[in-house]
């Protein structure tokens, strides 16, 4: 049984909610924390997940500030200030003692061999950070939601040190098939599923 932190407890007191933090250890040995959300479980849930229709919340990394949160799309996509549940305001609230969250994934991530990237499933408690897990698939799509893409250029750097290179763009499609994508995305439900997440968000 883990006790969450009072903070914890006051947005979201119906599972333990985890920070997910992603660290990567690069060709020098250097931990970099890349990126960092917070799980929020659902009332009636039994656990914090995105794809259990938890709410996943933005957090800055040097301040541990939350931004908005969003459910996966498969359970309406929908932003929010709020947790739909407890309706405690999440944006622009500091997370207390967010820099031990940082670097217990740090001292975490530098512990283990072989792996180098490491989506670290964190619990806070009254006594501090608790780690669930480390996961090696740690949720692309978590993190495309809530940054500019994950490919930033640091990161294609660190990742061109280790043979990966990625392109800067999709190769383009010939004219034919761009026109029957074009008729496709039309008569698809697309168009309406994103005018509803821009107004949602």
């Amino acid at each position: 049984y883990i006790d969450q932190h009072p903070f914890m407890k006051e947005i979201g007191p119906y599972t333990v909610n985890t920070f997910r933090v992603i660290t990567f250890i690069d060709q020098s040995g250097h931990c970099k924390v890349q990126m960092a959300a917070l799980r929020l479980g659902r009332q009636g849930s039994s656990a914090d997940n995105w794809d259990k229709g938890g709410l996943s919340v933005a957090v800055d990394l040097k301040r541990g500030r939350l931004g908005k949160g969003v459910s996966k799309p498969s359970y309406g996509g929908r932003w929010t200030a709020f947790h739909p549940d407890t309706q405690v305001h999440l944006e622009g609230r500091e997370v207390p003692g967010w820099n031990s969250i940082v670097e217990v994934c740090e001292r975490a991530a530098k512990s283990i061999s072989g792996v180098r990237s490491v989506g670290w499933d964190i619990a806070y408690t009254p006594e501090g950070p608790v780690i669930i897990e480390g996961n090696a698939v740690w949720s692309l799509p978590l993190t495309q939601v809530h940054t500019n893409g994950y490919l930033t250029d640091d990161v294609r750097a660190d990742l061109a040190n280790f043979g990966l290179v990625f392109p800067t763009a999709l190769p383009g499609l010939l004219p034919a098939a761009t026109c029957w994508l074009s008729r496709q995305w039309r008569r698809s439900r697309g168009p309406r599923l994103l005018k509803e997440l821009r107004s949602k968000k």
